[in-house]
């Protein structure tokens, strides 16, 4: 009776931290995507300012640090960086970029290595007339069933 008594405890800790999970990434999923959309809607040359300031991005820095937020870069036609705010020790990963005149938002899902984390990376283009600018990445870490240990106490 105990043990069936504990497994159903285990079961319903487990299905609520998983809960929890699927709760966080839809709410990743939607910032991330509201984020790039918007940021994608502003002017190329506040995104990318050639006077070697973060321009825009700057406004941004303190959102890293309060969320999953892990970066935010600018990078042109050709995938080469041009703009970047990233939270502590993140580098910023590589990706394909796919040249299509496309203003389709794409999230793909990327390992880094040697980290046990998993980063959400949403990009939308950048166009500027009719012309391809650039793309906004924005990357969330991905939300990881975590149990709280330092909340679990035996004594």
């Amino acid at each position: 009776m105990i043990l069936a008594t504990l497994i159903v405890i285990g079961l319903t800790c487990y299905l609520l931290l998983r809960d929890n999970q699927r709760q966080d990434m839809l709410d990743i999923r939607a910032d991330g995507e509201t984020l790039t959309r918007i940021l994608s809607n502003i002017p190329y040359d506040q995104l990318a300012p050639n006077d070697g300031h973060e321009g825009i991005l700057q406004l941004l820095k303190l959102y890293l640090s309060n969320t999953a937020l892990a970066y935010i870069a600018i990078v042109d036609s050709e995938g080469q960086l041009v703009n970047k705010i990233l939270a502590p020790e993140v580098a910023l990963p590589d990706t394909n970029i796919n040249n299509e005149k496309s203003l389709w938002l794409t999230e793909e899902s990327i390992e880094i290595p040697d980290n046990d984390k998993i980063i959400l990376e949403y990009r939308v283009p950048i166009l500027v007339g009719d012309e391809l600018a650039g793309y906004v990445r924005t990357g969330y870490y991905k939300p990881q069933i975590e149990i709280p240990y330092q909340q679990l106490s035996l004594q």
